[in-house]
Order: structure tokens, then C-alpha cells, then sequence
């Protein structure tokens, strides 16, 4: 999501795919100024200045003299986009290394054709670290405009940087970059992300923050309630909302008498979108539930409750539902939003097969069609 490209020591290079088809056809020039360094708070950091000619780089990381590994898998010709970078490109394993010889690896390719591979050896000793420094918040709303979205947080006294790692969970590519101040602008390719921040200076670093989602590419409604459900699977989860007067929305009645679902996904990842435009609210509890439709991948989702967003009574309240099983006949509470007290509830257990959709979806546009609750 920047120029800078960053990798976690835990989510290290998880199968990074390149996002451009490169279109040069001639061979790229050579990476110079190839340096692996040790960091205060015993990370390692390499740094590179862009090839001529490159569209990316395949990196290669040994360690003690084999490939290292990451969830057992070698670390070998990972390709990086060079887009992803500045003139100087930066990769970083952000959290602690343990000691040992590091060697990195860097080939420039374009096409089909590769450039000279640059390699550097580290003797990495450090075993220090350790920091405290306080946790960095998210300032909310995060309000994405196309693919773009600005992100500001609270500052932490010491902090001379701002790590912040964005999870593409379509892809499951992590993208971790340094900041200087307490605010950025950052672009991405369209999807859903979850997104972390952690305070860091030259002692250590704190801990990551909670997760938040994004979503760029994609325009989410929002007014006097917003609901908005991600998800970290391929599986197909839906957002249900049952209003005070027992209107039901989701996907296939996606319009009740005040709430409206003007966002659905079944591809995985989310977001699913309920909303109440302002005004429109009535008396009374809107309840809200999950249904994890199909798909068997342990899931996680994140359900954010908004009521008021955007004035001085905004209340926002997240939670996370796990589940496994795809399953129409089960739906898992979630909350219970009251817009006009300005109140809202967690609520655990599940719901009533009577409030649930066990038709197979490709029915779906009839359903909807046809008015879809029943």
C-alpha cells in the first residue's frame, strides 16, 4: 500500500505474487548498494537501489547457510513488484531476528529476462531489544475514497517511528512500512484489508494494535447505523439484520423499511455493508447475526457496530465471531443496536432456524425479486 515494502519475521513473504505484468522486453540493469543492516531492536533491514529496467525482484533469504524458512516453506526467489518501491528499495523482517549469518539474494527481472543477482552477508548478533512504548490507536472513522485512504493515529510519547502492516486477505500478502509523523495517505489494489499499527524507536518496539478493516475500491454507505462485516476466508459469510419492526435484510432482501444492505459478497473476505440513512431510524433494537453460509475454513469475522458515525454521539463497538462449518441452518449473534438511546449490545448464542434462509443461493435473484423475506 506505499513505496516501501516491509515483511514480518511471522508473516514472512507469504506467497507475494507480483501485481504487475511487466512490460519491458529488454534485460534489467544490475541492483547496486545491496546492504542488509541490524536494528536497534534487533530486526534486520536490507536495502537496495532500484535496477534499471525492472519490473521486480525475485528475493532469496539464507539462513546459517540454508534457505530460510517460513511455515516450512523456503524463502527462494519470492518476487517483490518494483512498484512496491522508492528509489531505494527497503525489506525488512520488522520483528526481532534471531543471531546467525543472514545472507539475501536479489535478482532483477523484467519479462522473461533476469539481470545480475546481487548478494549480501550479514552476521547478525543481536540479542537485545525490548521496549515500552505504548500501543498506537487507530483514529476512527476510516473512510477509504476509491482506492486511497488516510490513516491517522494517536501519537506515543518516545516514538520516533510508526510501523503499519496491512494484511490483503484476498491474497494474503503483508505489507508493513515505516512512518515518520502521525498521519498517511496510502493507495492499493481493491479488496479488503485488515490493518495494524505499532509505535517503534531506536530501543524496541510496542506491540501491534487491534486489527481494523478496510475496504478500498468499494463505497460503504453509512448514516444513523452502520454495520459492516469482514471476514479472513475464501468462505462465504452473510450479514443479517432483523429491524424493530421485523423487516429482515440481507441477501436476498437487501432492502427493509430503514435498513439496507448496499453491499454483498460471496466470493470471501467481506465487506458486507448494512446501513440506516439518518432520519430514518425507529424505536426499538436492530438485531444483528452471522451466517457462515458455505466454506469449512476456520473463520474469522469482524463485525464493527456503528450508531451516530461522524458526530459527537458516535458509539462503535467491534466483534469477532469464529466459526468452521458452512452451514445455513445456524446463525450467530452478534449485537443488538438501539439508534435512538444510542445504545449497543453484545449478544452470544445463536438465532432460530424461523429467522433463517436455508434455500440455496442460486435462488437468490428471484428471492430478491421477489421481495425475498418471509
Amino acid at each position: 500500500m506505499k513505496r516501501t515494502a516491509i515483511v514480518s519475521s511471522c508473516v514472512l513473504l507469504l506467497l507475494l505474487s507480483a501485481l504487475d505484468k511487466p512490460a519491458s522486453a529488454q534485460t534489467p540493469g544490475p541492483v547496486t548498494n545491496l546492504v542488509l543492516q541490524t536494528n536497534a531492536d534487533c530486526s534486520i533491514t536490507a536495502s537496495f537501489a532500484q535496477a534499471p529496467g525492472a519490473s521486480l525482484y525475485l528475493l532469496t533469504v539464507n539462513f546459517n547457510g540454508s534457505p530460510l524458512l517460513f511455515s516450512g516453506l523456503p524463502i527462494v526467489n519470492i518476487p517483490f513488484p518494483a512498484a512496491l518501491f522508492g528509489p531505494t528499495a527497503l525489506v525488512s523482517s520488522v520483528l526481532p531476528m534471531p543471531p546467525g549469518s543472514y545472507e539475501v539474494r536479489v535478482t532483477p527481472v523484467a519479462g522473461t529476462l533476469s539481470g545480475p543477482t546481487a548478494s549480501f552477508t550479514l552476521l547478525h548478533a543481536c540479542t537485545g531489544g525490548g521496549t515500552t512504548l505504548a500501543v498506537p490507536s487507530f483514529i476512527l472513522p476510516i473512510t477509504p475514497v476509491g482506492n486511497n485512504v488516510t490513516l491517522s493515529w494517536t501519537a506515543v510519547p518516545g516514538a520516533t517511528v510508526y510501523d503499519i502492516q496491512a494484511v490483503w486477505l484476498q491474497t494474503g500478502q503483508v505489507f508493513t512500512f515505516p512512518v515518520n509523523g502521525t498521519s498517511i495517505t496510502a493507495s492499493g489494489p481493491p479488496g479488503t484489508y485488515q490493518i495494524r499499527i505499532r509505535a517503534r524507536n531506536a530501543g524496541g518496539a510496542s506491540p501491534y494494535s487491534d486489527a481494523v478493516p478496510v475496504a478500498l475500491g468499494v463505497t460503504l454507505r453509512t448514516g444513523a447505523l452502520q454495520v459492516t462485516l469482514t471476514w479472513d476466508q475464501a468462505n462465504d459469510i452473510d450479514l443479517h439484520v432483523i429491524e424493530p419492526g421485523g423487516s429482515h435484510v440481507y441477501y436476498a432482501s437487501k432492502t427493509g423499511t430503514t435498513a439496507f444492505l448496499d453491499v454483498d459478497n460471496v466470493q470471501g473476505f467481506g465487506p458486507e455493508n448494512v446501513y440506516v440513512p439518518q432520519g430514518s431510524a425507529v424505536a426499538g433494537d436492530y438485531q444483528i447475526f452471522i451466517v457462515h453460509y458455505s466454506g469449512n475454513a476456520l473463520t474469522n469475522s469482524s463485525i464493527t457496530v456503528v450508531t451516530n458515525p461522524g458526530t459527537a454521539n458516535e458509539r462503535r463497538q467491534t466483534y469477532v465471531r469464529q466459526t468452521s462449518v458452512g452451514n445455513p441452518a445456524a446463525g450467530f449473534n452478534v449485537a443488538r443496536a438501539n439508534i435512538l438511546l444510542n445504545t449497543i449490545t453484545e449478544v452470544t448464542g445463536t438465532r432460530s432456524t424461523f429467522d433463517l434462509d436455508m434455500r440455496p443461493k442460486e435462488t437468490e435473484p428471484a428471492a430478491a425479486a421477489a421481495g425475498g423475506s418471509r
